[in-house]
């Protein structure tokens, strides 16, 4: 009997390490899904990248039409994600440590609270994202269209961004995306469609990329 205790406990053992080390690293993950995982009487919400996918947390919906194909195009993602779920210290890890990104990320944060820090709360009530691409120099350097029309996707001042930041490697993703804020409007935008573009890159210090610019809307 007690070699019989033994053993299941060395199975149990065993069966948990294996949980453990089984988590995929961030790097491994290339499409979002939402997995529930029960800790301790407690349910961690984790997520993964997969097609169609909507979430919805406390009223506030995420919802993608498009999804990920790349690690770059995944962290602008996360940055709509993290805005809907409230985890804001989440996007220090996908944001560049800049003091005008660290001002809008606590901003974020206290709008979304309210009370002290505000006498209305601010806050987006849903992302939709329509679609997600990352771009070719042609695409985001013409600042008109052969036709002569201007380029929607045209990023004015990108390598001024890129020098300034001495980033080694880059690129431009662009989303397409519908919003609606809780009071219907933030700053100077209103609900609706919009379409912006994100430098995520790194430069010689930097071990993982990370956002460091946001385009105009």
């Amino acid at each position: 009997m007690k070699h019989g205790i033994i053993l299941i406990n060395i199975v149990l053992f065993l069966f948990i390490s294996g949980c453990r080390n089984s988590t995929p690293s961030r790097a491994a993950v290339n499409h979002l899904a939402i997995e529930t995982i029960r800790i301790e009487e407690k349910y961690v919400p984790k997520y993964e990248f997969i097609e169609n996918m909507k979430l919805i947390v406390d009223g506030r919906i995420f919802q993608l039409e498009d999804t990920p194909k790349n690690t770059l195009e995944e962290i602008v993602v996360r940055d709509f994600l993290y805005s809907i779920t409230a985890e804001f210290d989440k996007k220090y890890d996908i944001i560049a440590n800049i003091e005008p990104h660290v001002i809008a990320i606590e901003n974020e944060r206290k709008w979304f609270q309210g009370g002290i820090f505000s006498e209305i709360r601010y806050f987006v009530q849903s992302y939709i994202i329509h679609r997600i691409t990352t771009l070719t120099i042609d695409q985001y350097n013409q600042e008109k269209t052969v036709s002569g029309e201007i380029n929607p996707l045209f990023y004015w001042g990108w390598q001024q961004r890129i020098n300034e930041f001495n980033l080694i490697e880059y690129d431009i993703i662009n989303v397409e995306f519908t919003v609606v804020f809780s009071n219907g409007y933030f700053g100077n935008l209103a609900d609706g469609s919009y379409n912006r573009s994100f430098i995520v890159g790194k430069n010689q210090d930097d071990l993982i990329y990370k956002i460091y610019d946001f385009g105009l809307m």
